[in-house]
């Protein structure tokens, strides 16, 4: 029965995941809801397999289960379940869809807050359900809210907030990012808002903002696990 509940989440998780590029692809069309999904499982990637390999939480609670040689779930990248990214995605696309369009007036580093608020309050819902259901199982020993480590709370939020600065200020519209914009002069000539970037310069900015920003989420959060 656990293994059938395995099975309806990451086949759920796609589904979901399928209905929300849909949507991406209505409000803002096909060129944002593709850099949205590819850069969601990019941005997750590498933090998802650092949380693994360093012993945090493990994804193989069901290896073997269904036969012989069955790592626990079908689709991976790495030593990650593709659904995981599947779920950053999902919860990172459709927070930007609703508080970019119920805040337009606001600040979007203000929006971006909320929309990380927003991922910590999905989780404090999910992560116990799915954890307490073998989906995923944490490991290391550290300060917990109902058996989740806090310092997921701090990734959470971290992760969702800077992928939604980068989304807006890279894919909607290529604008300077304050502290990025030094370095951006001279290696990206990104000097004011630029609606109509090329293709190659957006991906360029993409890529570099993407890079930045996680190995400050990772430093962040691995301060936080050693504190917390």
């Amino acid at each position: 029965m656990i293994v059938a509940t395995a099975i309806i989440g990451e086949v759920g998780a796609f589904l979901i995941a399928g209905l929300v590029f849909y949507g991406l692809k209505l409000r803002y069309g096909w060129t944002v809801a593709l850099f949205f999904l590819l850069g969601s499982i990019a941005w997750t990637t590498p933090l998802e397999t650092l949380g693994i390999s360093t012993g945090s939480y493990t994804y193989s609670a069901f290896a073997n289960t269904l036969f012989p040689g069955y790592r626990g779930y079908f689709v991976w990248i790495g030593i990650v379940p593709l659904w995981i990214e599947m779920g950053w995605f999902i919860v990172s696309a459709s927070s930007f869809m609703i508080f970019h369009d119920v805040f337009q007036k606001k600040s979007k580093t203000l929006v971006a807050v909320f929309a990380g608020l927003f991922a910590v309050d999905l989780d404090l819902m999910i992560d116990p359900i799915a954890s307490s259901n073998k989906m995923w199982i944490w490991i290391g020993p550290s300060m917990s809210l109902m058996g989740i480590p806090l310092y997921n709370y701090v990734g959470w939020f971290l992760m969702i907030f800077l992928y939604d600065i980068i989304i807006w200020n890279t894919i909607i519209a290529f604008r300077q990012i304050r502290v990025l914009s030094a370095i951006e002069r001279k290696l990206l000539r990104i000097t004011e808002t630029v609606t109509s970037a090329s293709l190659g310069q957006t991906l360029r900015g993409f890529v570099f903002r993407m890079v930045i920003f996680e190995i400050f989420a990772i430093f962040v959060i691995k301060i936080a696990s050693v504190v917390l």
